[in-house]
C-alpha cells in the first residue's frame, strides 16, 4: 500500500522551495516526477527504500524515521523555513508536536511547522481498526480500547516508540482521546 511518503515529501518540498513548487508542486503518484532528469527509483515500501539507499552508492531517498533508525540508514540534515539545518531528532519533533493544534479527528498539518529546530518533513501515522472483523458485536471493543490506551499512554510503550524512531502523540492529545 501507499504509505503517503511521496505526498509528505512533495508537500514539504513545495513549502520549502519555490523552484520545486514551480516545477513539480505537490503530488502523490510517480507520474509527478515526469520531466525530471534525475535517476529516480520508486520503491513499494520503506524497508525496500532503505535497502535501495544502503545498496546504492551516492543515493538518497525519503523514508520514515523509524525505518531509518531500525535499519541503520544515515539521514541528512534539512534546512527548514528559517534557514536552519535540522535533523529528525525525536526530542525536537516531540516539542513541535506538543505545540501543534490537533483537530477533533486528531489530525494536524505537521509539514513545515514553525520553530527554529523544526524538522520540516513530518507525517502522522494512524492505526485503523476494522470493527466489523476485529470487534464484531462490540464484544472485543473493551480489549481493543485497553490496548490502544496502553500504546498511547503507557510510559514503557511511549519509550519503546521513541527507541524505534516513532514520536508519540502529545500527552495532551492522548488524554483528550482515550
Amino acid at each position: 500500500g501507499d504509505s503517503g511518503a511521496t505526498s509528505i515529501l512533495t508537500r514539504a518540498m513545495t513549502k520549502l522551495s519555490p523552484r520545486w513548487a514551480a516545477r513539480f508542486g505537490e503530488f502523490s503518484t510517480p507520474e509527478g516526477f515526469a520531466g525530471s532528469t534525475a535517476n529516480i527509483t520508486l520503491c513499494k515500501d520503506d524497508p525496500t527504500m532503505a535497502s535501495t539507499i544502503v545498496g546504492t552508492p551516492y543515493s538518497m531517498g525519503y523514508l520514515s524515521l523509524n525505518v531509518a533508525v531500525t535499519r541503520a540508514v544515515a539521514f541528512a540534515e534539512v534546512v527548514n523555513q528559517l534557514g536552519v539545518s535540522t535533523s529528525p531528532a525525536a526530542a525536537a519533533i516531540q516539542t513541535d508536536l506538543d505545540n501543534t493544534e490537533f483537530d477533533s479527528h486528531f489530525t494536524a498539518d505537521v509539514i513545515g511547522l514553525p520553530g527554529l529546530t523544526t524538522y520540516p518533513i513530518l507525517g502522522l501515522t494512524y492505526a485503523l481498526i476494522d470493527t466489523q472483523t476485529l470487534v464484531p458485536n462490540c464484544t472485543g471493543a473493551p480489549t481493543v480500547l485497553e490496548l490502544l490506551r496502553w500504546v498511547l499512554m503507557n510510559t514503557t510503550a511511549r519509550a519503546t516508540m521513541l527507541a524505534m524512531g516513532y514520536v508519540p502523540l502529545p500527552e495532551s492529545v492522548v488524554s483528550d482521546s482515550v
